[in-house]
């Protein structure tokens, strides 16, 4: 008979969950994996101090929150938290991807471990896992939805979110190249100077830049 790894697990979480009434004891939330160590883990709501103590005994430093209707508490820790509410079910926005990726390159230049999360772990926050590993990692949609769902199984769990990742290569091209037709478009001199436009032309002589503002004339 073929075993359902995948329900015990979830049994036992909730079983666990349930019998824990010290708020103050380390524990992982639910759901809890590290889906590349040192890196990047995911798991559900960080309920109670014990979750956070967990969590920081466990290396993590920087807490991605999804979820507008369930935001831990933080108060008195170190942790650091960036913020990109998605509605409960739904897929995040290009713009919500962007923030994410932007948050990791960030998290990794300083050497500071990230949780992400939402209510369960599932939706939202394995639609943010999928593009990690797409993202940072190179694979494919489908071959990022296996991995994922492999690692944490129920994982985008409404077809929105699982469209959203098949649909993220492109949407995210589309999206830069509309913002590079938009700089283009307000003659940015920098952008002309790349493309390798006359140096003379309608857009005047080369200006000298502020490499750290790019606004210095």
């Amino acid at each position: 008979m073929k075993r359902s790894t995948g329900k015990c697990f979830y049994f036992f979480t909730f079983l666990r969950l349930m019998l824990t009434n010290d708020p103050i004891t380390p524990y992982a939330p639910w759901f809890y994996t590290w889906v590349e160590h040192g890196q990047l883990a995911a798991f559900a709501w960080p309920q109670t101090k014990g979750n956070l103590t967990y969590m920081w005994n466990d290396g993590i430093r920087h807490i991605i929150t999804l979820s507008p209707e369930k935001i831990p508490d933080l108060t008195d820790t170190e942790f650091e938290r960036t913020y990109i509410p998605i509605p409960e079910c739904h897929a995040p926005t290009i713009e919500d991807i962007f923030k994410f990726i932007s948050t990791i390159q960030f998290c990794k230049k300083r050497g500071l471990p990230v949780g992400v999360h939402c209510r369960m772990g599932l939706g939202r926050t394995g639609v943010m896992v999928a593009v990690y590993l797409m993202y940072f990692h190179g694979m494919e949609p489908i071959q990022a939805l296996r991995n994922l769902r492999y690692l944490r199984p129920g994982s985008v769990d409404s077809e929105v979110q699982e469209k959203c990742v098949l649909e993220y290569r492109p949407n995210a091209k589309i999206s830069n190249d509309n913002r590079i037709q938009k700089i283009t478009k307000e003659g940015n001199h920098l952008l002309s100077l790349l493309r390798g436009d006359n140096r003379t032309g309608v857009l005047g002589p080369p200006r000298k830049w502020d490499i750290a503002g790019i606004s210095e004339c």
